[in-house]
């Protein structure tokens, strides 16, 4: 599958990032609460199995992975990004997930 690789040289002058709609906040990943509905976003969004297993294996448990944000609606889990350190593929760089 391709993937779309986006770079920038420097973090200097990113534009304001617009506020979310009403009732969307964007916070940390908070476990073990999140696990749940963390699984059920990752299964939607790849139409593929995600068990705990699997997110602990791909995503939680991960040494390049630097932090994990999820999207909430009225405290609901709807979307989620990472931040991971991938040397291998990125040298020199980060990677959004």
């Amino acid at each position: 599958m391709a993937q779309l690789l986006m770079r920038r040289p420097h973090l200097r002058d990113l534009p304001t990032v617009p506020p979310l709609p009403a009732g969307y906040r964007i916070r940390e990943y908070v476990a073990p609460d999140d696990l749940p509905a963390l699984n059920a976003t990752l299964q939607e969004a790849f139409a593929e199995p995600w068990d705990e297993s699997r997110t602990r294996r791909e995503l939680l448990d991960v040494p390049g992975v630097k932090a994990i944000y999820v999207i909430d609606h009225a405290g609901q889990v709807v979307g989620t990004t990472s931040s991971k350190i991938v040397p291998d593929l990125f040298p020199g760089s980060g990677y959004v997930h």
